[in-house]
């Protein structure tokens, strides 16, 4: 569910700054988001999740969205060892990537912005 607020607040923010869609047309966007946390200083490891699908926008007039998720895969690591090196952490991590199965129900429904 948070992933779905994140989401939700992105769009929210461009379409409140200008009107950036035309009415009656449906744009497709590939989301991709990683989240990674760790104290480098005390150990050389993260955990993180990942998460990336297709999200597909349909305008339905000018002040309203319809916003559905498909495609959902993720991924997590734990406990993934880095190199020590003082900015290591911050370099972008491979991760494998797999269908979700749990809530994808959920995250597939389609939900509305005004």
């Amino acid at each position: 569910m948070q992933i779905s607020f994140a989401i939700l607040l992105v769009i929210g923010a461009v379409a409140s700054a200008t009107q950036p869609w035309t009415p009656g047309k449906e744009y497709v966007y590939e989301y991709k988001t990683r989240t990674m946390t760790g104290v480098p200083s005390l150990k050389n490891q993260v955990t993180g999740t990942g998460l990336r699908s297709i999200v597909k926008l349909q305008v339905t007039s000018p002040t309203e969205l319809l916003v559905k998720m498909t495609d959902i895969n993720v991924a997590s690591v734990e406990n993934e060892v880095f190199p020590s090196s003082p900015l290591s952490w911050r370099k972008e991590l491979p991760l494998s990537y797999s269908p979700l199965e749990e809530q994808r129900r959920e995250l597939e429904t389609p939900f509305k912005i005004f």
